[in-house]
């Protein structure tokens, strides 16, 4: 049960970091002028940067899909979480949180604050945890666990269920922003 908790998460971090990247080559412009706002980069830098950030999530979300060199797709996703709130932080003491996060994706895009540092921390210790939990259940360790771990109901079922739930959040999100819009078009209607 442990093995399919921690696959579980595996994917829901997947799943966070592949639509972030997603988003980010959709709105690269956006991306560039967000990195640019964090004033942490020399600007001959950030367009580098950008797609390098973007290579490095899709890169680790496929690692962590197929089950390959897991330990190091997780450690590249800590480095990277850390990194950003490291650049969140810096911001943050000197005053600057008129900053978007550049975070996209699934998570969606906020202004920044102590509590993405938080989250970023929350997603740091959850990977160490799933980082000291790595095994070959879910992956394509042939020469360990087979392709019968990869094909296996539980692991096809525990991915299927990591995209509910992005998808239930992003159905929330939704109803959300549709109550807000009619809060605004009927501002004095009681009820809603």
């Amino acid at each position: 049960m442990e093995n399919l908790i921690l696959l579980l998460f595996k994917f829901l971090l997947a799943n966070i970091f592949i639509s972030s990247g997603v988003s980010k080559i959709m709105n690269f412009e956006k991306h560039i002028i967000t990195i640019d706002n964090y004033k942490v980069l020399p600007q001959s830098l950030i367009p580098f940067f950008a797609k390098f950030e973007i290579t490095i999530e899709m890169f680790v979300s496929v690692l962590l899909y197929l089950g390959l060199f897991q330990k190091m797709a997780i450690m590249l996703m800590i480095f990277m979480l850390v990194v950003y709130s490291l650049a969140i932080s810096a911001n943050l003491l000197i005053g600057r949180d008129d900053i978007s996060c550049g975070c996209n994706g699934v998570i969606g895009d906020h202004r920044i604050s102590w509590w993405l540092v938080l989250r970023n921390f929350g997603f740091v210790v959850l990977g160490i945890w799933i980082l000291s939990g790595v095994n070959t259940f879910g992956n394509v360790d042939f020469l360990n666990g087979g392709l019968y771990d990869l094909l296996n109901y539980d692991v096809i079922l525990v991915f299927l269920i990591s995209w509910m739930i992005i998808l239930v959040k992003l159905i929330g999100s939704q109803f959300i922003r549709i109550k807000n819009q009619i809060r605004y078009l009927f501002p004095n209607e009681r009820g809603i």
